[in-house]
């Protein structure tokens, strides 16, 4: 039997002909897999720089760092003594001033002056003339108070702080941003400081403290020594006298102020040293007369060292004068402190202290001046509530009267 021959070429197999279609999730799943590896790589590259970048530091210096130790500056306070070494107005009430007798000399300038530069820094400051105008770069002068852990305390105008930004230059060249701690508008003092730790040759710096004296002891044509910006010459000496002291009322406050007949610019800035040395006058902001005025520094002190805290200034409201013996005797007032004004509106208008009211103590402690009434002021904190007690004239005599008043913060 004749076998046949099969011919496979041309014949249909349609099972295995059949064409096989990938699914596209099997298809892409090793690229889809592989892209999410990439994608999570970036994202904690992107997680892992943020740490090492932000959060580390962050946690570093906060169980490395060591903590800044709170500024606390103390000044010795001068004692205010009420004497009637001069004659009293027969027109107003003038405050009383302690005046010691015999004029002071100063024996060495050149060593006077040389020590005061020692605790004088300059300050570098932006102030704008005329408005949309550039800023134009000044420089003026600032007094080292305090050397309190690791910071220089400098004391300054209030002008050169204005903008909220200034430098101090201390030693050659040595140039650091300055903190401002504190400002006062009228007084017109600020309070700066810098680290320390900012400059490396701190030990090659030859730096002192300045020693505030006692003000209350100066008097007509004792000697003075001004150091600072005088003349518009940075840093510049004169010496001169004084020719007149006086004084000058303000709201809740007095200062002494020490006319000197040296000559100055309406931009200077300087501050008055007496015969051994120690400062004794700040100048003013501005000064619209060619001679020096300055503010006694003793009734600065407690000021000072509450803008070196920057803690806010109490205010009440009132303008005093001081009660001398020879004023109560002529006007038959109690001792301590004549209330010439009250401000309408203010803390003490509306606990209800008049004009004509004496004080006589402050949350129950003697007060018989100005000065010593400020300086226990300045140690309340804001919106604490003082009491505060005067006498006030009736129709036969004073009546005692206990008023509190919750204090503001000064603008």
């Amino acid at each position: 039997m004749e076998e046949k021959q099969v011919n496979n070429e041309n014949e249909d197999f349609p099972l295995y002909t059949e064409k096989i279609v990938v699914n596209p999730k099997k298809k892409y799943k090793r690229l889809i897999n592989i892209l999410w590896v990439i994608l999570c790589a970036v994202i904690f590259g992107i997680l892992a720089s943020f740490v090492m970048v932000i959060v580390f530091p962050m946690i570093n210096k906060r169980f490395n760092e060591v903590p800044k130790t709170p500024i606390h500056l103390e000044l010795n306070k001068d004692e205010y003594i009420i004497r009637d070494d001069f004659e009293e107005s027969e027109n107003d009430l003038n405050i009383g001033q302690a005046k010691p007798q015999g004029v002071t000399e100063i024996k060495n300038i050149e060593e006077i002056v040389e020590n005061a530069l020692k605790s004088m820094v300059v300050i570098e400051y932006e102030t704008q003339l005329i408005q949309n105008e550039e800023n134009e770069n000044n420089q003026s002068v600032g007094l080292i108070v305090g050397d309190v852990n690791d910071d220089i305390i400098i004391l300054t105008s209030n002008h050169v702080t204005s903008k909220g930004t200034c430098n101090v230059i201390i030693g050659d060249s040595i140039n650091l941003a300055a903190n401002i701690l504190g400002s006062d508008n009228d007084s017109g003092l600020s309070i700066v400081s810098i680290s320390k730790r900012n400059i490396s040759d701190i030990d090659k710096i030859d730096y002192n403290v300045a020693v505030l004296g006692n003000s209350y002891m100066l008097q007509e044509n004792d000697k003075v020594v001004a150091v600072g910006k005088l003349g518009g010459n940075i840093v510049s000496a004169n010496v001169g006298k004084i020719i007149s002291l006086d004084t000058e009322s303000v709201v809740d406050n007095v200062y002494d102020i020490l006319n000197t007949n040296i000559n100055i610019d309406s931009q200077d800035y300087c501050f008055l040293y007496n015969n051994i040395g120690n400062v004794v006058g700040i100048s003013r902001n501005n000064p619209i007369q060619d001679q020096l005025s300055v503010m006694g520094v003793s009734n600065l002190k407690a000021l000072i060292e509450q803008l070196t805290e920057n803690k806010p200034i109490n205010y009440l409201g009132i303008r005093m004068s001081n009660v001398t013996p020879s004023i109560s005797e002529k006007y038959n007032l109690p001792m301590g402190i004549y209330i010439t004004s009250v401000v309408i509106d203010s803390p003490a208008y509306n606990a209800g202290l008049q004009a004509g009211d004496v004080i006589v103590e402050l949350n129950h402690n003697p007060v018989l001046a100005i000065q010593s009434f400020n300086e226990q002021l300045y140690k309340y904190d804001s919106g604490q509530n003082i009491s505060v007690t005067v006498k006030r004239a009736g129709r036969d005599n004073y009546r005692e009267l206990l008023y509190v008043i919750n204090p503001s913060v000064r603008n």
